[in-house]
């Protein structure tokens, strides 16, 4: 395992393929770099990218002080210093659920070939799980509410990275998230900015998102991952990293094998 250090937090990283443009993997709310697991098995990005799997801070493999803020703004910045550190000139994103969020934090700071949000956060009505969790408030949902979420997710793979954070992580991201997604007008910032975009929605969410109509009429690529939910990455790995492979083809980003 590798970790770059970051005002003395530890920061697991892992880097795979045999060279060519970067592509950058963010995880969501209580997910971890394990959500991207799949891609793997696709010989198209370890042919033509290098991967950069990354655990945010409090989440995977990575440290989870109590110091840290746990805001959406620090852990973007800790992913440019990453990139810093690692010689990243321009880089893919994808990015999913609360990651959508970091990321757009990154593509403003930085050049980015493409985004693909993968079901981001682009208004208050997209924080369903962060906002149960911030409304709750830290003392319930340290008591019991995080063992309940658990318990909800137990037979999903997202469980597995569930057990790798804890109740204040979540607690203090979710509180970050929501109130980023009421103030930041993070959709008109996703719409007006200034690199190549996708957003992709699990089949099963269509029409729950307020947000679709305001992306419909952008001129945005949209995409649909079917049989799957939020949790389109891993419900089908296969429809989800086919859909991007047809992305970065049509895209012209590389020279096609």
């Amino acid at each position: 395992m590798s970790f770059f250090n970051y005002n003395g937090i530890n920061i697991f990283y892992e880097v795979t393929g045999n060279g060519g443009e970067c592509i950058m993997l963010i995880h969501g709310l209580g997910s971890s770099s394990r959500v991207y697991s799949n891609i793997s098995k696709y010989d198209f990005f370890r042919k033509n990218f290098n991967v950069l799997f990354i655990d945010l801070v409090g989440y995977g493999n990575s440290d989870k002080p109590m110091e840290f803020d746990y805001s959406i703004k620090s852990q973007a910045l800790a992913c440019l210093h990453l990139i810093d550190y690692l010689g990243i000139n321009s880089t893919h994103i994808i990015a999913h659920s609360m990651g959508g969020v970091v990321a757009q934090y990154i593509c403003e700071s930085i050049k980015v070939k493409s985004f693909i949000n993968c079901e981001g956060n682009l208004t208050l009505d997209d924080c369903k799980l962060s906002a149960s969790i911030y409304n709750v408030g830290f003392e319930v949902f340290n008591r019991g509410g995080f063992k309940f979420l658990k318990n909800k997710y137990r037979t999903i793979p997202f469980y597995e990275s569930l057990c790798m954070t804890n109740a204040y992580v979540m607690y203090e991201s979710s509180k970050s998230l929501v109130e980023v997604c009421k103030t930041d007008n993070i959709l008109e910032r996703f719409i007006k900015l200034d690199t190549g975009k996708m957003y992709v929605y699990g089949e099963r969410n269509l029409g729950k998102r307020k947000s679709q109509d305001y992306l419909r009429d952008t001129g945005i690529a949209i995409k649909h991952i079917k049989d799957s939910g939020h949790n389109m990455i891993e419900e089908n790995p296969y429809n989800f990293y086919k859909t991007l492979i047809e992305y970065f083809s049509d895209a012209n980003s590389f020279e096609a094998l």
